[in-house]
């Protein structure tokens, strides 16, 4: 968003953000940074598209005591009632630090298709989290 909107400000030529170009620019130098910025935002949704076709499960993920069950998918509507309607599980998932931990306690049998939802988009961060612990 904010890529968009410096690309939008820059080709009006309002440098509010950036006060060193302000004192530089002309048409030129601003066209020129308006094409970089605009490559720049076309990379990232290219890069990061597959994240943005899974947010509604990352939301899911993220609080999933407040993901309204009837706009999730089929196969989680029941186990998200299940978890919501558990007090301790939502005390659990207040007071765990990682989110992971949270999800690796559930119950397998009970929460089969959250546990494995959780799993396939948790694992996603596998290799990032690995390198941070070295």
């Amino acid at each position: 968003m904010k890529l968009a909107l410096f690309s939008r400000q820059v080709k009006q030529n309002t440098l509010t953000h950036f006060t060193t170009l302000e004192s530089v620019a002309n048409m030129e130098t601003t066209d020129k940074y308006v094409d970089i910025i605009t490559a720049l935002d076309t990379e990232f949704a290219r890069r990061f598209g597959d994240f943005k076709k899974l947010s509604p499960q990352f939301d899911i993920l993220a609080a999933p005591f407040n993901t309204d069950y009837e706009k999730a998918p089929d196969t989680l509507q029941l186990e998200l009632i299940d978890l919501q309607c558990d007090l301790q599980l939502k005390d659990k998932f207040q007071q765990s630090e990682r989110i992971n931990e949270f999800y690796a306690s559930l119950s397998e049998t009970k929460f089969a298709n959250l546990s494995d939802m959780a799993m396939k988009l948790l694992v996603l961060f596998s290799s990032t989290y690995i390198c941070v612990q070295i």
